[in-house]
């Protein structure tokens, strides 16, 4: 029962913190204003109205001069480099112009953090979302304060100012050369430099997120300290300064990161409380930590860990009751299996041995492993030890992968997110059997309803992917789910959209802008069939079922008919023995070409004449000015050509001779460059055909 206090009307912050929550998310999710509204209509009698408006306007205010500060258009004077991060052929610069941080690449070894730089270049946006489920460009660069990218055209250092981070960046040097390099890196300075191997290793066992410094890494090391505090009698007052001391060292050392920010104003608030008597909450203290982040750096409401930490600290304190009686091993348990389920609609996967060991990797790393890359921070001697400790660490996660069975869930969208922590929410805060029994069944009620529907509509989608310089394109009904080559992000794509088993996956060729995933989609997707090209010899190795086609053959998957038009013979290349095939959906004939040249369609437009017509063409070597000759493009006639090429390629596809053959025969022209992904759609029941551009309004 709270003691009666001047402050006790101003008490109970979370409930104005969640209104917070909500407006933020609004800013970039509008429809999270009628949440907010609908929150503050059952809320309506607790909430302090003239502290929530006041909260809205700081938040609103700052969002809105950070947002719209001026972005020039180029950058010709000096700036500083503020950051430098370490690339495998080149480095990545963070300089600081008026105020504004932008992003340009150099070569490697070239400046240090500090250096005054004369630059001149054109700034350039960063690309927004342009797949779906894919990566957002802009508002990851948003939610490090980065605003744009230098197009260099010249460069060169003028002078340079002591750095802010020098000592940090001089501790960075000493230990490059260490055997652990990688993991103090991470552990001490925050810097994930791990390879791809590890980051596979790391990632595919849900475990990346643990080599950040957080809360469970610094109790670790308060915990010694408080011992020693115990045994040097010091008294409580030393106590508090000493720990905030070691909470900056930390802050310093990680670069101001948002982990260890957290914890320093979760401490003061406990010390401002508990001093002074406030009697509030600690999940008042995690709302009041959270605004005070945002308000400090307002770009942090686009950083995806932020959000994730404040679900996590939140969830733990409304199920505390679900831990708080359980000791050891088992209470580790629950609240690590209660931190999975709030990370799963980010994560979107599931392991159950993961779930299992969890609580013992969160000990290992935030236990022997951190506190033991502190010492070999004061004692370098030490780094050879540490490099066995770690090798063997690595060979137990390896180990446990080789057994790891994880099931990949499809991407939510945020509206399905919202609706799974309120029943997560709802089905974890009851008390007893009986009332998770009849809450579980409201939910199932909820979800069986006719107005909440999961089952597939009688639509075929036709996505032309953006991968960039290459090609993936996904063909999906109720009756076929195929894929057409297998460029880079593919396989994100097939695993958020769900897709566990492909009927067919045809590689038109054997060019890596062709195959680069197929090894990896073969290794988690099913597919029943692997469609290869019979006059090409280098394909990798598969151990799927294979079938190689030329000209004259046919598939059928479900409704949808394939015919082959070709390799007609044996050509002198991968590009020209290409795979060449009709697909025909709904009355609609979509050309896929590959990466053929005029060579083979003057072939094509001898063999087969008229019969070359097709409704849609996906336009044959990324646009280039060797494939779409006049005389095939006459033949095919089509009325629509999606070009997939890459944003900015430096071969400067689409040619502007083919663009023109386009203009001239009035064909309506789509190019993921600048389009992003194009997605033809259709209704069987209307038989009528749309192309929706998902993400034109981002670009």
């Amino acid at each position: 029962m709270r003691k009666s206090n001047p402050i006790s009307h101003w008490d109970d912050f979370h409930i104005e913190g969640f209104a917070v929550l909500f407006f933020l998310l609004g800013l970039s999710e509008p429809w999270f204003f009628l949440v907010l509204a609908i929150y503050m209509l059952f809320t309506r009698k607790k909430v302090k109205w003239i502290l929530m408006i006041g909260l809205f306007s700081v938040v609103f205010v700052r969002f809105y001069l950070w947002m719209e500060g001026d972005v020039p258009d180029r950058i010709q004077g000096e700036v500083k480099v503020v950051e430098i991060i370490e690339q495998e052929t080149y480095d990545v610069l963070i300089v600081r112009y008026q105020g504004v941080r932008f992003k340009l690449n150099t070569g490697s070894n070239l400046y240090e953090n500090g250096d005054i730089l004369y630059l001149n270049g054109e700034v350039k946006p960063f690309r927004t979302q342009t797949i779906p489920f894919g990566f957002d460009q802009e508002l990851y660069y948003l939610s490090k304060n980065i605003k744009g990218y230098v197009k260099i055209e010249e460069i060169r250092k003028v002078d340079h100012e002591t750095s802010l981070f020098s000592i940090r960046n001089a501790l960075g040097d000493r230990i490059a050369d260490h055997q652990s390099s990688i993991y103090l890196k991470a552990l001490i300075l925050g810097e994930k430099a791990f390879d791809d191997e590890q980051n596979d290793l790391f990632g595919e066992l849900g475990i990346l997120y643990l080599f950040s410094v957080s809360g469970m890494h610094i109790y670790m090391l308060l915990l010694i300290m408080k011992k020693i505090f115990f045994y040097l009698s010091l008294k409580k007052g030393t106590q508090d300064i000493l720990t905030l001391l070691i909470y900056l060292v930390f802050l310093y050392l990680n670069g101001f990161t948002f982990g260890v920010m957290r914890l320093i104003i979760m401490f003061i608030f406990k010390w401002i409380n508990e001093r002074y008597e406030l009697e509030l909450t600690k999940l008042d203290g995690i709302q009041i930590t959270f605004f005070l982040m945002v308000v400090l750096n307002i770009h942090w409401i686009f950083h995806q860990g932020v959000l994730i930490t404040y679900l996590i600290l939140n969830m733990l304190y409304l199920t505390e009751f679900l831990y708080q009686g359980q000791k050891g091993y088992l209470k580790r348990l629950l609240m690590s299996t209660l931190i999975f389920l709030v990370i799963l609609p980010f994560s979107n996967q599931a392991s159950l041995l993961v779930i299992i060991t969890l609580p013992l990797l969160i000990m290992i790393l935030s236990g022997p492993v951190f506190l033991f890359s502190i010492c070999v921070m004061l004692v370098p001697e030490l780094d050879s030890f540490f490099y066995v400790f770690i090798l063997q660490f690595e060979f137990i996660l390896n180990q446990m992968n080789q057994k790891n069975f994880s099931i990949h869930l499809p991407h939510l969208e945020s509206y399905m997110i919202l609706i799974y922590y309120a029943a997560l929410i709802y089905l974890l805060r009851s008390r007893t059997l009986m009332s998770v029994m009849k809450r579980s069944l409201i939910i199932y009620m909820i979800l069986a309803s006719p107005f909440i529907k999961f089952s597939i509509p009688d639509t075929t989608y036709v996505y032309f992917l953006d991968v960039g310089q290459g090609d993936s394109i996904y063909i999906e009904n109720k009756t076929c789910k195929l894929m057409i080559d297998s460029f880079q992000y593919t396989r994100s794509f097939l695993i958020n959209r769900g897709v566990y088993r492909l009927d067919y996956l045809i590689l038109t060729h054997s060019d890596d802008d062709h195959i680069k995933e197929s090894k990896d989609i073969l290794k988690e997707i099913s597919v029943d069939r692997l469609i290869l090209s019979a006059y090409i010899d280098d394909y990798p190795s598969y151990t799927a079922p294979k079938s190689w086609l030329k000209a004259g053959d046919a598939l059928t998957c479900g409704n949808i008919e394939l015919t082959f038009l070709s390799p007609l013979k044996r050509y002198s290349n991968r590009n020209l023995n290409s795979l060449v095939f009709q697909v025909e959906i709904n009355h609609r004939i979509f050309l896929f070409s590959g990466d053929i040249e005029e060579v083979v369609e003057e072939d094509l437009v001898n063999y087969y004449g008229d019969l070359l017509y097709s409704d849609v063409l996906k336009v044959a070597h990324h646009g280039s000015d060797t494939s779409t000759s006049k005389d095939f493009l006459h033949h095919v006639n089509p009325s629509v050509a999606v070009i997939s090429v890459g944003y900015e390629n430096r071969f400067d596809f689409p040619s502007q001779t083919v663009l023109q053959r386009l203009y001239e025969n009035n064909v309506m022209i789509y190019r993921t460059d600048l389009q992003g992904t194009i997605l033809f759609t259709s209704d069987k029941k209307k038989e009528k055909w749309s192309v929706y551009i998902p993400f034109q309004s981002r670009i």
